[in-house]
């Protein structure tokens, strides 16, 4: 069964990056799959040091977190140009036994018309080592302030968003159970190389 985990990458406590979480979680469970949101402005992890965690606990729930899931939904704000420091502190506390060969959906947001920097960013540094594996389509919810608000579209980009989101959430679902079929043995595999090539 598809468990999909949205992460809402902000690192503030109420953002706008959890109400698009919240609406994409939503809308895959519309799909028949089980989702959760994990919200990195309100489960607050440690800045990895390479010292054991303070909070031991914390991390131990996050990675069951991580390791029950089958594909990700990772929302994260631009910020100057930017993915915050939260998704990347993630992606370096946890990695290829959380998120080996399991599909990740990129979504971007941004308060403007950015955002495409974040996707360039996270496909181009964050793959080598823990082998995720982002879709080839990906979000960019541009002037977010003024879509996802209410149950009904509140105009052309609003509907247009909504769209979008269905449309490649439904390609995550695919990628997931398609994957799931090769991770056993990818992961198998990966004892012999277990970093990626520089």
């Amino acid at each position: 069964m598809h468990q999909v985990l949205v992460i809402a990458a902000s690192q503030q406590k109420a953002s706008q990056s959890r109400k698009v979480a919240d609406y994409i979680n939503h809308q895959v469970e519309n799909l028949g799959a089980n989702a959760s949101v994990l919200d990195l402005g309100k489960t607050v992890l440690p800045l990895w040091s390479g010292e054991p965690a303070p909070d031991k606990s914390l991390i131990n729930t996050i990675r069951d977190q991580l390791n029950h899931a089958t594909s990700f939904v990772f929302v994260v704000p631009e910020w100057n140009g930017m993915a915050p420091p939260a998704i990347k502190n993630l992606l370096t506390w946890f990695g290829a036994d959380q998120f080996a060969h399991k599909p990740v959906l990129l979504c971007a947001v941004s308060a403007g018309q950015g955002g495409a920097f974040v996707i360039s960013e996270l496909r181009g540094s964050s793959y080598k080592n823990c082998r995720i594996c982002y879709l080839p389509e990906h979000l960019i919810i541009r002037s977010v302030g003024n879509v996802l608000e209410g149950v009904s579209p509140m105009g052309k980009s609003d509907n247009y968003y909504r769209n979008r989101i269905d449309f490649v959430l439904k390609d995550l679902l695919d990628y997931d159970l398609a994957l799931s079929t090769i991770r056993p043995h990818a992961l198998e595999r990966m004892e012999d190389f277990p970093n990626g090539m520089s």
